[in-house]
């Protein structure tokens, strides 16, 4: 996930002639660590719960089907990041997306989900952090 995370935005969006929305890095960098900490722990737990653990568990079990549980859980997951970050960073979300949803699919492990999704975010603060400065 974190590999794949710098990858995307330092490979990916040049070649796309993409950036990260600077109002968005400017947010971040404006906000105490605790809660750029706080905001990390919040995604990877809600996220990972509503995403992951409803979505694909009650999509499945509704139509039966796994691929459409996948589907639905990353364009959800990616739809809901559209109006805070803008297009380009959808890239990068729809890529954390798939992974995680596949993942979840995979094992059934909500924690490791949760942890992935955590360190992937903490990652890419810290990362901006740096980036931006």
């Amino acid at each position: 996930m974190v590999i794949g995370a710098v990858v995307t935005i330092s490979v990916v969006f040049p070649a796309l002639h993409r950036r990260i929305s600077q109002s968005a890095v400017d947010n971040l960098l404006h906000t105490p660590w605790w809660f750029r900490l706080l905001l990390a722990t919040r995604a990877a737990v809600f996220e990972e719960l509503c995403y992951r653990g409803y979505t694909i568990e009650r999509v499945q079990e509704l139509t039966g089907r796994k691929w459409i549980a996948f589907f639905v859980s990353v364009a959800a997951f990616t739809y809901t990041h559209l109006s805070s970050v803008g297009w380009a960073y959808l890239i990068f979300v729809g890529f954390g997306g798939v992974v995680l949803s596949l993942y979840y699919i995979w094992r059934r492990d909500l924690a490791s989900n949760m942890v992935a999704h955590f360190l992937t975010d903490g990652v890419l603060a810290l990362w901006i952090v740096r980036w931006a400065s």
